[in-house]
């Protein structure tokens, strides 16, 4: 719970994505893309973000969500925060169990 709770202003990270890349939220949340895009993440400092470049069976045992994102879109994972997604994609996201998870068109 220390970890998600931001405890001083929070700094946005932005990630280039490449196709088939995955990225990974401590072991709270993966992301999947399937296209080159930006990602920019509104959430603690204190959480990791981790990119990987292959496939890996990390966090498949979560629950998964499809998201068919237009341009300018957020993600946003109810109790963590947002993902601002700034092309059209596809993403696959698996979350524990209980989180809503819903796009918005961007607030920033």
């Amino acid at each position: 719970m220390k970890k998600i709770i931001p405890n001083k202003e929070i700094k946005p990270i932005t990630y280039q994505i490449k196709s088939k890349q995955s990225l990974f939220i401590d072991d709270l949340v993966r992301i999947d893309v399937n296209n080159n895009n930006s990602l920019t993440f509104y959430m603690s400092n204190m959480l990791n973000v981790e990119r990987t470049f292959k496939n890996t069976d990390k966090l498949y045992n979560l629950v998964r969500h499809e998201l068919e994102l237009e341009d300018n879109n957020d993600i946003v994972i109810n109790g963590l925060g947002f993902i601002k997604v700034v092309n059209r994609c596809k993403v696959v996201l698996y979350t524990l169990q209980n989180v809503d998870v819903y796009i918005r068109k961007a607030l920033i």
